[in-house]
């Protein structure tokens, strides 16, 4: 493709339908996974594809044109491919790419690379400029599986649609795959292993967030927004132990309540599977168990602000409703915290609205703040002032 040198680019995105790109080289399928999940398994997905459009008619310090080739530099190709990790050694000078099912190893100054361990001829070699390095654009379009094209105003559009949601570091990356579950890692710039898969499905925006938990375990935790205007929450938390995935939750909200959950209690993971409440050792064993509906007493889906095993106590809040609930695991008592700590015309209002996680008035406006000995602090915006203060609540 023939291209004068770029300056500036813009995000588009398209609609949620991606189709993989033929690769041009001989079979070689980039992104690909011959592992099947269980019969009980959700199908896989359509993920979204999003458009890249780069202005290329003057110079970008992101860019290079070299001999009618374009060129994007590491961090550029970085932000484009965000399901690829792409390292570079100055000591060997490689090139390095990884993603599923993926291994790509590119030495500057060379036209040949190593896919897979198969040699393939490139269409030109990376350089390096003032300590950058610039990377062929057409390469890596082909071996990531995207497509681009320059449209009739000189614009050069890359169309790409990240098959994973990755996190993590060198000491660990992992990913999931939005499609069909998968869960990958890898040390480095290993080729990525399966470790197993799960019913994670991302149509839309994800976003995979990992915390380490113990010595050799981790939790991943996938946060899917979907719907217009993105008023669907899926929450994922996948537990991996001994480098493998052995228990998976989610829990589904849709409007604008707050939907995220505390992750952690005395040593133990916090899961919601649904309505049910898990209490899980970082090893996947789950110690408790417990019904959030038959605790709230509202057929509801559940969020928990905070929860403490020794003391068997639990804040949580049901989505729809939005009315903070204390509850005494020991008796399975829940008081409603708004009736102890808001003026009785305040209890009126929340009592005489009908309940809906799009009417913030409906809610009761506490949002948890810390725990300080028997007091339980919040911070309260007024239903009729919308005046920001703090309330204590104090255990009998």
């Amino acid at each position: 493709m023939q291209a004068s040198s770029l300056i500036s680019k813009k995000w588009i995105a398209l609609t949620a339908v991606f189709a993989l790109a033929a690769a041009l080289f001989a079979g070689f399928r980039p992104g690909t996974s011959s592992a099947a999940g269980t019969p009980d398994d959700p199908p896989p997905v359509n993920v979204p594809s999003y458009q890249w459009a780069y202005n290329i008619k003057q110079s970008n310090p992101e860019s290079a044109l070299k001999k009618g080739t374009t060129f994007l530099s590491l961090n550029e190709l970085s932000t484009l491919f965000s399901d690829l990790v792409l390292s570079y050694d100055q000591t060997t000078r490689y090139l390095i790419a990884t993603a599923p099912n993926l291994r790509l190893k590119w030495r500057v100054g060379s036209s040949k690379a190593l896919i897979n361990d198969s040699v393939h001829a490139m269409s030109t070699a990376p350089f390096l400029k003032n300590g950058t390095l610039f990377v062929p654009l057409r390469d890596i379009v082909m071996v990531a599986g995207a497509t681009m094209k320059l449209d009739t105003s000189g614009t050069l559009l890359v169309d790409y649609g990240p098959r994973s949601l990755l996190g993590g570091s060198p000491a660990g990356w992992y990913w999931v795959r939005k499609d069909n579950g998968n869960v990958y890692t890898a040390v480095g710039s290993e080729m990525p292993r399966r470790i197993g898969y799960s019913g994670v499905r991302v149509t839309q925006y994800g976003y995979l967030d990992v915390k380490k938990t113990g010595e050799t375990s981790l939790l991943l935790t996938v946060t899917h927004s979907h719907g217009e205007p993105a008023l669907g929450t899926d929450i994922y938390r996948l537990v991996v132990s001994g480098g493998k995935l052995v228990r998976e939750t989610a829990v589904e909200y849709y409007g604008m309540a707050r939907a995220q959950s505390v992750e952690e209690a005395d040593g133990l993971l916090v899961l919601l599977d649904g309505s049910e409440l898990q209490l899980v050792r970082p090893d996947g064993y789950v110690q408790e168990r417990f019904d959030l509906k038959a605790l709230g007493g509202y057929d509801d889906t559940y969020t928990v602000e905070y929860a403490s095993v020794e003391d068997r106590l639990l804040l949580i809040r049901p989505y729809i409703r939005g009315t903070t609930l204390l509850v005494d695991l020991r008796d399975g008592s829940a008081a409603a915290l708004y009736k102890e700590l808001l003026s009785e015309e305040e209890i009126t209002r929340i009592e005489t609205t009908e309940p809906s996680p799009f009417v913030p008035d409906a809610a009761d406006n506490l949002t948890f703040v810390k725990r300080d000995g028997d007091s339980f602090v919040f911070d309260y915006r007024n239903l009729f002032t919308g005046e920001q203060s703090q309330l204590t609540y104090t255990l009998q």
